[in-house]
């Protein structure tokens, strides 16, 4: 049966034309992207900040229109098709100006303030940025885009010398550490580190005065799968929560199948062509 690995709905099939001999197969991929406030600016160190620009997103909207056949909603860091991925239904956020507007009042911001953020001139993501903009003017807050060269956004983003950023990833780890190790683990938050291949440290999120840093240790030990996967979903709700890296999307590989093809066995990481069955 063509499904994920776990806690998602069936590998999305669509006809094409009524005529068509072929159907599309779309898979979700361990391929996020996301918006990351820089901890760098005080302003944007208050949780209550953090989760506002959380509300600031129409998701539905997007996944239905700029996302469309190549992204689907996904807030949680770990990619959906992973071991230890909470359900999609677990995620809380939607757009809610009202909510957003109170915490910005809430973290001392009730006329918002002025920004810079930083995207690659690629698409989707001055079409994110636009999104996140439109958005965020509508509560006071005034973001200002500055389009650039994936090699200039990602020297920008490792040195912290950035305000706010929508960057993107590719694990090819099927496990929930292969992201958590990077997006929620950053031991020594200090400049000196210089823990650039983590870009929980490239945002100064301070994770270990989470207790994350003890946390994520044990659950990489953690040898009952079922009390592991309670330990990551713990994680992630707590990365829902504080993480000043909000996942928007998760990109969807499309493939093509002719329709005499009875079964293709995938999941979000692995395609299994030897399996292939016909009718």
């Amino acid at each position: 049966k063509n499904t994920l690995l776990h806690n998602r709905k069936s590998v999305h099939q669509t006809g094409g034309t009524p005529n068509s001999d072929t159907r599309l197969l779309s898979i979700p991929t361990p391929s996020p992207w996301y918006l990351g406030l820089c901890q760098c600016d005080p302003d944007l160190q208050k949780v209550e900040v953090r989760q506002a620009f959380k509300w600031l997103v129409d998701y539905e909207q997007l996944e239905n229109t700029v996302m469309k056949n190549i992204g689907i909603t996904r807030q949680s860091v770990v990619p959906l098709g992973s071991f230890g991925a909470i359900p999609a239904e677990d995620e809380p956020y939607s757009l809610d100006l009202e909510k957003a507007k109170a915490l910005m009042a809430e973290a001392g911001f009730p006329d918002g303030f002025k920004k810079t953020l930083i995207v690659d001139q690629e698409f989707p993501f001055p079409e994110l940025a636009q999104h996140v903009q439109e958005n965020a003017a509508q509560i006071g807050i005034e973001l200002e885009i500055q389009q650039m060269a994936a090699a200039q956004l990602y020297g920008q983003f490792r040195a912290r010398d950035f305000e706010l950023g929508i960057f993107s990833w590719t694990t090819d780890v099927p496990d929930a550490h292969g992201m958590i190790s990077r997006h929620v683990y950053n031991p020594d938050n200090s400049d000196a580190a210089k823990a650039t291949m983590l870009p929980a440290w490239r945002v100064g999120w301070d994770t270990d005065a989470l207790g994350l840093t003890e946390k994520i240790e044990a659950a990489k030990r953690e040898i009952d799968p079922e009390k592991r996967k309670q330990m990551y979903w713990e994680i992630q709700k707590t990365q829902l929560e504080h993480s000043p890296l909000i996942y928007l999307f998760q990109q969807i590989d499309n493939i093509a199948v002719r329709n005499e093809v009875k079964e293709f066995p995938v999941t979000s990481f692995k395609k299994y062509y030897s399996l292939i069955e016909k009718k």
